[in-house]
């Protein structure tokens, strides 16, 4: 799998594989954990996604129409 398109990205303590992800594609972790959703301090990994989604709402490569 990793000869094409997927990086195995995240392990653990153990170097078992906790993250995944594609290549040339804006956001998409495949995770075995779920990120905290604190409202004062979040996830980084929420943080990131807020971010590619805000930029690709904007310019219009989110699958969905330009927010101006």
């Amino acid at each position: 799998m990793e000869e094409h398109c997927l990086r195995f990205t995240g392990h653990d303590a153990q170097d078992e594989i906790r993250m995944a992800g594609l290549d040339d594609h804006p956001f998409l972790p495949l995770s075995l954990f779920w990120p905290e959703l604190a409202v004062e301090f979040p996830h980084s990994v929420i943080r990131a996604f807020a971010a590619v989604a805000v930029t690709g709402a904007r310019t219009g490569g989110v699958n969905g129409p330009e927010i101006p």
